[in-house]
C-alpha cells in the first residue's frame, strides 16, 4: 500500500500531528535553502590569436661583377604570418650579370638565419601585425604582376625590403641595415599610390 503524495505533504499513518508538522517544516527548511550552482560551460572556446612576426635581417652581398657593391649588404625580410608560416621574403636581379633583368620577389622557406637587424616584431607589440604582414603578402603578390627593372644602386633588393615594410605600415618600426646601399630609393611607391618612398 502506497500513499501518493503532493510536494511537501506527509504520509498520514505512522506519524502524529505533531511529528507531521515538524517534518513539513523540515521539507520548508531543505527547499528553501536550496541553492542553485551553475554547471561550468564545456562548450569551445574561441581559438587564441595567431601570433605573427617580422624579422629584418642583413646579409653581405656576393658580387663579383659590381665592384662598388664591395661591402654592400643585402635587406630580407622573415615572416611569420596568421597562419603560422614562417618563410624569408628578398628581391633578387634576374640574372646574376649585367645588364640584371628586373628585380624579382623570392621566398624562401623558414628563416634563412642571416644577422638580424633589430628588433623583432611581435603581435604582441603591434596587435594588428596579423593584418599589416598580410598587406605585405598583398603587396608582394601584386609586384609580381608590375616587377621594375633591377639596378645595383637602387631599385635593388633593398628597396623592395623597404618598400614592403612601407606597404604593410610597418617601416616605423625598422630603420636601413648597415650598407644597405638603394634602401631609400623609390621602387613605384607603396601598393596602393598614395605614399611616395
Amino acid at each position: 500500500m502506497f500513499q501518493s503524495l503532493a510536494f511537501g505533504e506527509v504520509p498520514e499513518y505512522g506519524y502524529n500531528s505533531q511529528s507531521s508538522s515538524a517534518i513539513q517544516a523540515c521539507v520548508f527548511q531543505v527547499t528553501q535553502n536550496a541553492q542553485y550552482t551553475p554547471v561550468a560551460s564545456t562548450g569551445s572556446t574561441a581559438p587564441p590569436a595567431p601570433s605573427c612576426s617580422l624579422e629584418l635581417e642583413y646579409a653581405p652581398v656576393q658580387s663579383l661583377h659590381y665592384t662598388p657593391l664591395h661591402r654592400r649588404n643585402h635587406a630580407l625580410l622573415v615572416v611569420t604570418d596568421g597562419d603560422g608560416n614562417t618563410f624569408t621574403m628578398e628581391g633578387n636581379p634576374q640574372t646574376v650579370a649585367p645588364p640584371w633583368g628586373m628585380l624579382v620577389p623570392d621566398n624562401l622557406p623558414g628563416n634563412v638565419g642571416d644577422a638580424q637587424w633589430g628588433s623583432i616584431l611581435t603581435s604582441s607589440q603591434d596587435p594588428n601585425l596579423c593584418n599589416q604582414i598580410a598587406s605585405i603578402e598583398t603587396a608582394e603578390n601584386n609586384y609580381s604582376n608590375n616587377e621594375v627593372h633591377y639596378n645595383p644602386l637602387g631599385p635593388n633588393s633593398n628597396s623592395f625590403i623597404n618598400w614592403l615594410l612601407q606597404s604593410g605600415g610597418v617601416d616605423q618600426y625598422f630603420t636601413a641595415p648597415p650598407g644597405t646601399t638603394g634602401w631609400s630609393t623609390s621602387l613605384y611607391g607603396t601598393l596602393w599610390g598614395i605614399f611616395p618612398n
